[in-house]
């Protein structure tokens, strides 16, 4: 008879918790969702301020100067946001992390509304422009030094050169001896373009993901990005134009000469000479800021060419 009331009593003790678990699994996502929603509430006036600032004709950006003054405006904003942001990740960072984190919030926002400025000034969206996309697949396996084809004609040939750890993860240093870990999954995989015979051809490159090389800032910039973005992917353009030039100052995303991990300061401007045959690089900074120098030449490499 103990034996049976033991019986029902354990049965009892599993099913109610049973019963709790998608209660607490409720209670998680309704969390989620609120600091989401905080979050975007948080954003919005720092994205319209980056947005008003930077106007409505097409100019090249002095980057480091409205980072700065849009980071010391909105510092407030930015503290609460990354404390959402730690209750969302269940971790919390250092005070030096904390400002770094800042710090990148804000720079890829504006790397992302510039570009965004610059497409609707001249009219364009990737829906409108001519799309390729680029062999493997992110399911597919990519070897190191590889050479992978843009299954597309475009209007110059390209060959642009990814790190592969940007692809396939990993840890190590880059070519200023700078640690780095990363998780991967970043393939570059689309390129659309507009040409404009005799004039010049903008070029967008789309990536999967972009990782910042401490894993604990990453996981946070990963949950800002689906919060504000509703995506991880990331974007970048850059135009040629017919007489030998590359100019990476669209959404300021040349490299300023660093390397893979590179935390900020790597936001730059700069026309380069360009010719069939010159390597872009792609991803010299984790967030795919690029030249046509290589800056990390201890590490393996992916290229792409048509």
């Amino acid at each position: 008879m103990k034996i049976c009331k033991l019986g029902i009593v354990l049965l009892a003790l599993l099913l109610a918790a049973m019963a709790m678990v998608p209660m607490v699994s409720a209670q998680n996502t309704d969390l989620y969702k609120s600091e989401k929603t905080e979050i975007q509430l948080l954003d919005n006036p720092i994205g319209n301020e980056i947005s008003n600032s930077l106007g409505n004709e097409s100019k090249q950006i002095d980057f480091e100067n409205l980072r700065n003054v849009i980071q010391k405006k909105y510092d407030p904003q930015l503290n609460t946001i990354i404390e959402k942001l730690n209750s969302i990740t269940n971790q919390k960072i250092s005070d030096s992390q904390k400002n770094e984190l800042k710090t990148v919030i804000v720079s890829e926002k504006i790397n992302r509304i510039a570009r965004e400025k610059y497409m609707e000034i001249h009219g364009l969206s990737i829906k409108n422009m001519k799309s390729v996309n680029v062999t493997p697949s992110e399911t597919q396996p990519v070897p190191s030094n590889s050479l992978q084809t843009i299954n597309s004609a475009l209007p110059q040939p390209l060959t642009l050169v990814q790190v592969t750890a940007d692809i396939t993860g990993g840890t190590g240093r880059d070519g200023a001896n700078t640690p780095y870990t990363v998780n991967g999954g970043n393939q570059f995989y689309r390129i659309s373009y507009n040409y404009y015979p005799g004039a010049y051809t903008f070029y967008v490159l789309q990536y999967r993901d972009e990782d910042m090389p401490d894993p604990s800032l990453d996981y946070a910039y990963d949950q800002y990005r689906l919060s504000v973005y509703g995506t991880i992917e990331d974007t970048q353009s850059f135009v040629i134009y017919p007489d030998g030039r590359i100019d990476f100052s669209i959404n300021s995303i040349w490299d300023n000469g660093h390397s893979y991990a590179t935390a900020i300061g790597q936001h730059g401007n700069i026309i380069r000479p360009w010719n069939t045959g010159t390597s872009i690089y792609i991803s010299n900074v984790w967030n795919h800021a690029m030249d046509i120098y290589d800056r990390n030449s201890n590490m393996a490499k992916t290229t792409y060419h048509p």
